[in-house]
C-alpha cells in the first residue's frame, strides 16, 4: 500500500499539468506582485510622480484662487454675507496649505486615515461655527456661545493641543447630554471613544501608516456601541440578541482591537497600509482558485486516463485488490493537496516579503483562555490553506468518484469544474430563506467557516464555537465528512466493477 502511494505521487508530480500549474503560480504571484507594486507607488506618490501633500495643496491652491474670483465679485455685488463666507474659507484652505492639512483626501488624494486628521476636523467645525454666525440669525446668547467656540478652536489650533481639543469634544458631549440632546448611551460612547483617542493619540498625526490603528478604533466604537445599547442588531457573531455572556465577549473582542492598535498590529478587516498583508492575502485569493481548478483536474483523471491509455491493464496485473488501488490514489492526492498547500503558502509570503518586505506580516491575533494570544503570521496562513483544503478535499473525492464512471477524462473533469464555477450563481437562485437552512451544503462550504474571518472575532472564535456544537461551520465539517466518506465509498464500488 505504502509503495502504491508513492507511486501515485511520482505519477502525479511528473505530469505536464503538474509542472505547468508550478509555472502559473510562480508567473501569477510575480505578475501581481508587481501589479501591487505599482498601485502601492500611485498610492504613495500620485499618478503624476508628487506626493500626497502636494497633490492636496495643488487642490487646495486652485480652490483658493476660486474663491478669491468669487470674492471680487462679490464684493463688486455688494453681497456682505457671501464676501464674509468666501473670505472665511480662504483664510481655512490658506492654513491648511501653510500647515500641510490633508482636507481633499476624496477627491483623488489617496492617504487612507487622513479623513480623522484631528486638525482637519477641528477646521471643519471653525468653518460650520463661522458659517452660522454669518448666515443665520441667532439669538445674543447663541452668538455669545458660537464666539467663544470659535475662540476655543482658534486658540487650540494656534497652540497646536491635540489633547486641549479632546477635552473641548468631551465637554461638548456633557454639555449636549445635559441639554439632552443627545441619549445617555450616545453620551457615555462619545466620551469613551475620547478618553481611548487620548490614550493612544489615534488621530493626532497625519500618518497613513495608522490607518490600522483607526480601523481597530472605529471596530471598537461598533462593538462599545453594542455594549451599552444591549440590543445586539449587528452584533459580529450574527443578528442575535446580546446576552450577558455575549456582552463578555464582546469587551474580549475590545481588548483584542486594543492589544492591536498598541502593538500595532492591523485588523483583518482593514484596508491596510500593511502592503505585505494587503498582498498575501489578495494573492491567497487567487491562489485558492487555481489550486483547486487543479486539483480538480488531477483527480478527476486519476482513474480516467488509465484507461483512456490503456495502463489500467498493468495496473491490474499487480498482486493488489482494486479497492488498495483506489485507495492509494486518493491518500496520494490527499498528500499532495497538503504538501502543495504549506509549499504555496510559504511560497505567497516568500513573494510578499519580496516585494513588500519593509512591512512584516502581522499576526493573527485573538481572545483565548483568560487573555490575549496570537498565531505567528506563517502559520495562520498556512492554517487558512488548511481550512481551505476541507473544501478542496470534498471536490478531489468527488472528482475521483466521477473519474471511475468514465474512460475519458472529459466528463469527469468538466462537471466539478462547471459545478466549481457556478458556485456563486447556484447561491443567487437559492432562496434567502432556504439558502439559510443549507449554508453547509457542498458548494458553499467554506462560506460558513470563513464568514467571520474577515471580522474582529476571526477563524478562533468561529473554531471555538463550533467545537462546542454551535455555530454551521460544525454542520459543514459533519456534512463534509459524510460527502467524502460516500464518495470513497462509491469510488470503490465502482472500481470494482469496472470491465477493463
Amino acid at each position: 500500500m505504502f509503495y502504491l502511494c508513492i507511486n501515485e505521487i511520482v505519477k502525479i508530480l511528473k505530469k505536464k499539468i503538474t509542472i505547468i500549474f508550478v509555472i502559473a503560480i510562480v508567473v501569477i504571484l510575480l505578475l501581481f506582485g508587481m501589479l501591487n507594486k505599482h498601485i502601492v507607488s500611485l498610492d504613495r506618490y500620485g499618478e503624476e510622480g508628487n506626493s500626497e501633500t502636494l497633490a492636496n495643496n495643488n487642490i487646495l491652491k486652485t480652490q483658493v484662487l476660486q474663491l478669491k474670483e468669487s470674492a471680487k465679485k462679490s464684493e463688486a455685488e455688494g453681497n456682505v454675507k457671501e464676501k464674509a463666507t468666501t473670505d472665511i474659507f480662504i483664510y481655512y484652505y490658506q492654513y491648511a496649505i501653510d500647515n500641510n492639512i490633508p482636507f481633499f483626501w476624496d477627491l483623488g488624494v489617496r492617504t487612507p486615515g487622513n479623513e480623522v486628521y484631528w486638525k482637519k476636523e477641528l477646521i471643519y467645525q471653525l468653518l460650520m461655527l463661522n458659517n452660522a454666525l454669518i448666515g443665520k440669525n441667532l439669538s445674543e446668547t447663541k452668538i455669545e456661545k458660537t464666539n467663544n467656540s470659535i475662540e476655543a478652536l482658534n486658540n487650540i489650533l494656534e497652540k497646536d493641543d491635540y489633547h486641549q481639543y479632546l477635552d473641548y469634544k468631551i465637554e461638548e458631549y456633557k454639555e449636549q447630554y445635559q441639554k439632552k440632546e443627545i441619549t445617555q448611551d450616545q453620551y457615555e460612547l462619545g466620551v469613551y471613544m475620547e478618553e481611548l483617542n487620548k490614550e493612544y493619540e489615534l488621530t493626532r498625526y497625519n500618518n497613513p501608516e495608522d490607518v490600522g490603528k483607526y480601523s481597530s478604533f472605529a471596530t471598537i466604537k461598533s462593538l462599545k456601541n453594542l455594549l451599552l445599547d444591549g440590543k445586539g442588531d449587528k452584533y459580529p457573531m450574527g443578528n442575535i440578541k446580546t446576552t450577558e455572556e455575549e456582552k463578555v465577549e464582546l469587551k474580549h473582542l475590545i481588548e483584542v482591537e486594543k492589544y492591536r492598535i498598541e502593538n500595532k498590529i492591523n485588523s483583518n478587516n482593514t484596508i491596510t497600509t500593511n502592503y505585505n498583508d494587503q498582498y498575501v492575502k489578495n494573492a491567497e485569493s487567487i491562489v485558492f482558485i487555481v489550486f483547486t481548478l487543479f486539483m480538480i483536474i488531477i483527480s478527476a483523471s486519476i482513474v480516467s486516463s488509465e484507461f483512456s491509455k490503456g495502463t489500467i491493464k498493468q495496473v491490474l496485473m499487480t498482486p493488489h485488490k482494486r479497492w488498495k488501488i483506489v485507495l492509494s490514489k486518493i491518500i496520494a492526492l490527499l498528500v499532495i493537496l497538503i504538501v502543495f498547500s504549506i509549499v504555496l503558502s510559504l511560497l505567497v509570503q516568500l513573494f510578499g516579503n519580496l516585494f513588500f518586505g519593509e512591512h512584516q506580516l502581522s499576526p493573527y491575533v485573538y481572545w483565548s483562555q483568560g487573555g490575549i494570544d496570537s498565531i505567528p503570521s506563517s502559520i495562520y496562513h498556512i492554517a487558512r490553506f488548511f481550512v481551505y483544503d476541507i473544501k478542496i478535499v470534498v471536490y478531489v473525492l468527488f472528482s475521483v468518484m466521477l473519474s471511475t464512471f468514465f474512460r475519458s477524462s472529459v466528463f469527469s473533469v468538466t462537471i466539478p469544474m462547471i459545478i466549481y464555477t457556478l458556485e456563486p450563481v447556484l447561491l443567487d437562485v437559492i432562496s434567502p430563506n432556504m439558502r439559510s437552512t443549507i449554508d453547509f451544503v457542498f458548494f458553499n462550504l467554506m462560506n460558513c467557516i470563513f464568514q467571520y474571518e474577515s471580522t474582529t472575532s476571526g477563524i478562533m472564535y468561529t473554531l471555538q464555537k463550533s467545537l462546542a456544537g454551535n455555530g454551521n461551520m460544525y454542520y459543514s465539517i459533519l456534512f463534509a465528512l459524510c460527502l467524502s466518506i460516500l464518495f470513497i465509498v462509491i469510488s470503490i464500488a465502482t472500481f470494482k466493477r469496472r470491465k477493463v
